[in-house]
């Protein structure tokens, strides 16, 4: 963990270093302001109920892929423990709808 904050500050530092530099290489300091809007762009739409619509969308997504993700852990971890504990009992397991059947939990490489 130390390691990796340690690369992390050193890869900021050399990023913001490494853009100041082409930045002036290149001419381009102050033309942030210039820059051409995008096409798409609606200012309208700005806390409108529909980019509140999307915004909560993508936060329920998000939301349930993180649940997706503790869920499966979970189960993989409560099967690993059965298993674990029952070693020469006949295991069944059910997956989208596929029965398997394991005679000893040394066959699923416990």
């Amino acid at each position: 963990a130390i390691f990796m904050c340690g690369w992390v500050a050193y890869l900021t530092s050399s990023y913001a270093q490494a853009t100041t530099t082409s930045n002036l290489l290149w001419g381009m300091i102050g033309y942030s302001d210039e820059a051409l809007p995008r096409a798409a762009y609606r200012p309208e739409l700005r806390g409108s109920p529909r980019e509140t619509v999307l915004r909560l969308g993508h936060w329920a997504l998000a939301v349930g892929f993180v649940a997706q993700t503790v869920t499966t852990a979970s189960l993989i971890t409560s099967f690993r423990i059965y298993a674990l504990d029952h070693r020469d009992a006949q295991i069944k397991l059910t997956l989208l709808g596929l029965e398997m059947e394991y005679s000893t939990a040394a066959e699923w490489g416990v």
